[in-house]
């Protein structure tokens, strides 16, 4: 049976790439390159986020640290540039040229963002959480990025950018199959589109991580304040009630 070295060999991957010294974290093969993991996993990194992560960021979780993230945001509000970077992130813009294929990441993300703007695609307005304003989807940003500080070790490497692109989608319907059975899955491609937007959005990029430290500093000293509240005096031991 042929060794694992000889079979990356095999399927193309020069020895210069190999770092045989070093496994990867996930499976155990020779890691590629300076990194922590093989080509497999470095590959499936950039389309889906660390491998290691079993479960992303969910609504529930952030869900709760909404009014606090609001409160934040109205004491300390977001520079015109930071809104319109927001903007910037769900406009379609240019479509591609009829040569691009039609599964290129660009093409996804244009077909995306243009079934964005529709209102059916937008979830009901009467849920409070669902704000489609720029200043609404800064604070949902905002509070998805005080979960993953919290939980850095949940989210290594570049992960907080996949996690962030996966909560700006969550705030979409899906579109619908030809068949209108079930809705279409959403491509790893476009997580990872959005994520360089999110990751290049300039000053929307820098307020989402600034606010979200702030927010983590108010939260400590709002549970230091309780706990240091003095505790209501119990009643001796010969007046309790039986």
């Amino acid at each position: 049976m042929s060794s694992i070295r000889d079979r990356l060999l095999k399927s193309g991957i020069g020895p210069n790439k190999l770092n045989l010294n070093r496994s990867c974290v996930v499976c155990g093969r020779p890691a590629f390159g300076l990194g922590e993991l093989c080509a497999l996993h470095r590959n499936r990194r950039k389309a889906h986020g660390h491998p290691k992560i079993r479960s992303g960021l969910r609504v529930k979780e952030w869900r709760p640290i909404l009014p606090t993230v609001l409160r934040f945001m109205k004491a300390n509000p977001p520079s015109a540039e930071a809104l319109a970077s927001v903007g910037r992130l769900i406009d379609p813009g240019n479509a591609p040229t009829p040569s691009v294929p039609r599964r290129h990441p660009r093409r996804l993300l244009y077909e995306e963002l243009c079934h964005w703007q529709r209102p059916e695609a937008r979830k009901s307005a009467k849920v409070k959480r669902w704000n489609y304003k720029p200043r609404g989807i800064l604070a949902r940003l905002v509070a998805a990025q005080v979960v993953l500080e919290e939980q850095e070790r949940r989210f290594p490497g570049a992960a907080s950018e996949i996690e962030l692109a996966r909560t700006l989608c969550s705030m979409f319907h899906r579109r619908e199959r030809a068949s209108g059975k079930r809705k279409q899955r959403l491509s790893g491609s476009v997580y990872r589109e959005l994520a360089d937007r999110i990751r290049s959005s300039g000053a929307a990029g820098l307020y989402i991580l600034q606010s979200a430290r702030g927010v983590i500093r108010q939260r400590e000293l709002e549970q230091l304040e309780i706990a240091n509240r003095p505790k209501k005096p119990q009643p001796p031991p010969d007046l309790l009630p039986d």
